[in-house]
């Protein structure tokens, strides 16, 4: 997963959202108040890939 990017859009208002902060898979991605904690992203699935046997990486399902 290493190098794997993630984004979290912030601050919605009219049904968009005004910010998009970039981080990548692995790290703690802050929250914002008023909620004002970090959440781990190395436990979360990787989408668009499928683990094969042995854990090895196989094509993108679709």
């Amino acid at each position: 997963m290493a190098g794997t990017e993630i984004t979290l859009h912030t601050r919605p208002e009219n049904g968009a959202y005004r910010d998009v902060l970039p981080g990548k898979y692995g790290e703690a991605v802050p929250l914002p108040e008023p909620l004002g904690i970090d959440v781990a992203t190395d436990g979360f699935p990787v989408y668009g890939e499928a683990r094969g046997p042995q854990g090895r990486f196989t094509e993108k399902t679709q």
